[in-house]
């Protein structure tokens, strides 16, 4: 993690692995996001495989990697010569009688043995974890014996440097580099000739994309998903991606638990995406995940014995938790905020979490006699990509959301966007509403956003609201060309916002069932 290593015991209960990203900047997070994810990935991938044999070869090339890294650290300015002289003949001395073949047969040391192992195992678990590999016993051992010796030719050659002589040491080219592939994975490394890496594939698609309304969320998902198609395959070469690499990984995350929506919708259709565009483009001959699918069963539906929408006893309980909310002393004001207000928006506007969460002061004004909100791309992403003005319900005015909005500092209301990476702290946001959501209602079979889409959408139809308004409400698309003819007015959108009741908490049913 950075220029640190976490280690982390997992005992039998845990469901969760959690550390520090120990930076504050959100481009370095997300890159240590990814090397951990990836990390871990091919640490699980080696213990579903089982443990593997490892060559003396490579047990000496991960011993070479600690030499490298000490003399870097202490190379230059070594200190007193006695005291690396003395660090010499404590590791010789703990290396003496280190086992061969024959010893092995008539029986180890167990003294000698321990002995290594309480100097020297640790640092044998941190190169084999570092390469993600799961070894047997006897392999274990091959790394504990080499991280003795590299330590003893350390010592020697930092007692050197304390005496004045710098000559490069003359034994250091003994350590071998290790093998390019992770030996846990099997997966042997293609070979390579000009290359076009996934990381240039996803930047020129999404160049085009870009210039024609493209969202961020959607390059966010390429590059989650081909992160892990590179840590699955072992290379990142677009031009080495075949039929047969895409079906094995879908059945490999499937085998790993992700939901079959996140494997189809998600990682098969951002392949495809790019893949396809490349192809479009002359970048690839073929797009490797065409034809690639998930067949859904009945038993791969989500339960559709509910609702999609929240029930009016799970609105109360989120809005009753945004109305009482106290901050704790470390909260950010804008994050108190947005806890305050936004789920009382998407109650009464139906808007999307992500067109709220973004909203801006001057996004917020008076027109045609009615005070709206201005949802843009202006002030991040909007999935249609064009902007809308949606009239605010009386009941959001009445608990003084203009008050708060006069009261704040221009610019966005409930988060602060870095520059270098404005759609960082939105989705950071967004995901701790997420959870807060999911903490009221615990029920998996309801989406905490989708279900205020849902929600108002059929709130507003009982109502018998005109359809085409409450879509024009809410950014959803017209059916057809009729839906494209004519403006959607103020006064036609506050038809629909104004039909929709004051939600009262003081009440266990609002007049619906």
């Amino acid at each position: 993690m950075g220029d640190r290593t976490v280690q982390k015991v997992i005992g039998a209960k845990a469901t969760e692995i959690g550390f520090s990203f120990d930076t504050r900047d959100p481009r370095e997070a997300k890159a240590r996001e990814a090397a951990a994810l990836a990390h871990l990935d091919k640490t699980w991938e080696a213990m579903r495989q089982g443990p593997k044999r490892l060559t003396k070869r490579e047990a000496v090339a991960l011993s070479g990697e600690l030499y490298r890294e000490w003399m870097d650290i202490s190379g230059d300015d070594p200190g007193d010569a006695e005291v690396w002289q003395r660090f010499s003949e404590v590791n010789a001395s703990a290396r003496a009688g280190e086992i061969g073949a024959a010893e092995f047969m008539i029986g180890e040391d167990t003294k000698r043995r321990r002995s290594m192992e309480a100097r020297f195992g640790e640092w044998a678990d941190l190169l084999l974890a570092r390469h993600s590999l799961v070894v047997d016993e006897a392999s274990r051992q091959l790394p504990i014996a080499d991280v003795a010796k590299a330590m003893e030719q350390f010592g020697e050659e930092l007692q050197r440097h304390a005496e004045g002589d710098f000559r490069p040491d003359p034994d250091a080219d003994r350590f071998p580099s290790m093998p390019a592939e992770a030996v846990s994975t099997g997966k042997k490394e293609r070979p390579s000739h000009s290359t076009l890496t996934f990381d240039e594939l996803i930047n020129a698609r999404w160049a085009e994309a870009q210039a024609t309304g493209g969202s961020r969320s959607t390059l966010s998902a390429w590059r989650t998903s081909f992160q892990h198609l590179a840590t699955f395959l072992g290379h990142d070469d677009a031009q080495q991606v075949t039929r047969a690499d895409i079906l094995a990984y879908k059945d490999h995350r499937l085998s790993q638990g992700v939901s079959v929506k996140t494997v189809k919708g998600s990682d098969l259709s951002s392949f495809k995406s790019v893949f396809g565009w490349a192809v479009e483009n002359d970048r690839l001959p073929s797009n490797p995940a065409e034809g690639v699918t998930i067949r859904v069963g009945r038993g791969d539906r989500k339960d559709q014995s509910r609702l999609k929408g929240f029930t009016d006893a799970e609105v109360l309980a989120i809005l009753k938790e945004a109305s009482t909310h106290e901050p704790s002393r470390t909260e950010k004001p804008k994050t108190t905020a947005a806890r305050q207000w936004v789920p009382w928006i998407l109650a009464l506007t139906g808007a999307r979490v992500g067109e709220i969460v973004q909203l801006r002061k001057e996004d917020v004004f008076e027109q045609s006699g009615r005070w709206v909100i201005r949802i843009t791309p202006e002030a991040g992403n909007v999935k249609t990509g064009q902007t809308r003005l949606v009239p605010l319900h009386r009941q959001i005015v009445e608990r003084g959301f203009l008050g708060f909005v006069a009261g704040s500092a221009d610019g966005h209301l409930f988060v602060t966007p870095d520059p270098s990476d404005p759609h960082g702290a939105l989705k950071g946001l967004t995901n701790r509403l997420r959870r807060i959501m999911r903490e009221v209602v615990p029920d998996e079979n309801v989406q905490p956003f989708h279900a205020w889409h849902h929600r108002f959408t059929t709130l507003a139809r009982e109502l018998g609201c005109d359809d085409a308004m409450v879509r024009a409400v809410v950014g959803h698309a017209g059916r057809d060309v009729h839906d494209r003819y004519g403006d959607h007015t103020i006064a036609a959108m506050a038809r629909v916002i104004d039909a929709v009741p004051l939600i009262n908490l003081d009440e266990a049913n609002n007049g619906r069932s």
